[in-house]
Parts: C-alpha cells; sequence; structure tokens
C-alpha cells in the first residue's frame, strides 16, 4: 500500500519516500511504515480495515488490490494480541505500525531436524495470473520438497498438469483473467 499510494501525480522520486522502522516502546518492538503518499482522510480511517474497501488516492487511483490487506492485517493482529495504529494526514502521507511484544533474551539451540517435511512429494498445482507470484510459489514449495506445477490459468493448468492423479493441494487465485474464478 505504501508503494501504490506514494506516487504523488507528479511522480517526483524526490518528495516521494518510504520509510520502514523499528523501535522500542514498552517492552513492545513497533513496526512502522511510513510514506508521504496521498494520506487517508478521516472518515475513511476506520473504513479502510473493512474487507473489499479502498480509497482514492490525490489521483483519483484507488490503487491495485481487492481491499483486503488492511482487513486481513487487522484481523490477524487482532488474533496475535498485538495492537495495530494509523495515523495519516491527508496530501502528507500515513504511518502504519503494529507492536509486538518483546521476547525473553535466552538464546535457545534449535537442532535442523533431518526428518522428511511432512509436504515432501505432495503435489501441488498453483493457478495465479501473476507471474510474480506463480514464481514465488513455485520457490517456496519446492523449497519444501514439493511438487509444483504452476500456470496461469485453468486451461494451462490442466495441459501443463504431468501427473496420473489428480493434485493434492490446489493453490487458485480466485480473480484471474478473464473473469475466470
Amino acid at each position: 500500500n505504501a508503494i501504490n499510494y506514494t506516487r504523488a501525480e507528479n511522480n517526483n522520486a524526490k518528495t516521494n519516500k518510504i520509510l520502514f522502522g523499528c523501535r522500542r516502546q514498552n517492552g513492545h518492538l513497533w513496526l512502522e511504515v511510513w510514506d508521504t503518499g496521498t494520506g487517508i482522510a478521516q472518515e475513511d480511517q476506520q473504513r479502510i480495515f473493512n474487507e473489499f474497501e479502498r480509497v482514492q488516492g490525490a489521483s483519483g487511483d484507488t490503487g491495485n488490490g481487492l481491499g483486503l490487506g488492511l482487513s486481513i492485517a487487522q484481523r490477524m493482529a487482532h488474533q496475535l494480541g498485538h495492537s495495530l495504529e494509523l495515523r495519516s494526514t491527508l496530501a502528507q502521507g500515513s504511518m502504519f505500525r503494529i507492536a509486538v511484544p518483546l521476547g525473553n533474551e535466552t538464546l535457545h539451540n534449535i537442532k535442523p531436524s533431518n526428518q522428511a517435511s511432512e509436504l515432501t512429494g505432495l503435489k501441488v498445482l498453483c493457478i495465479d495470473n501473476e507471474p510474480q507470484i506463480r514464481s514465488g510459489l513455485l520457490a517456496l514449495l519446492t523449497q519444501w520438497d514439493c511438487q509444483v506445477v504452476t500456470a496461469a490459468d485453468l486451461g494451462s493448468a490442466l495441459i501443463q498438469w504431468r501427473f496420473p492423479q489428480a493434485p493434492d493441494l490446489v493453490l487458485a487465485d480466485f480473480h484471474l483473467d478473464n473473469r475466470e474464478n
């Protein structure tokens, strides 16, 4: 969001800034993202945490995406008992931050497991129209010893599937090109 909404109308690289920072405060580590984007109007600051909500930037653009990211982030923070905060001023930018409790400083030696992953050999079909997402899923799942086939749409997936049996798992984007889901 910081990247999408920091693109000012004049696209001036000297004024478009994003800062990611961490600070300790009252037993917590605050993870903060600051941007010099369009800002969020006061009346929209609660609404943007609702599912499928997007607000217009200064250029009238609502950015890319479905309006789910902040809703998911808020729900995850709540489930973990973390505080998620927003500060924003129109035409000046926004700051989102989450508080993560500081843990015990005791170090633990964790020995790597020689056991095979529970995912080893799992046949996974990934369908997504975004090449970067397909690449990321392929890299991650292959690292977990899965057998992975990626495709941009169902037709390509059916052509590329090389196993005699159905996939063990299908990861599919809900909104593909040509209104396919």
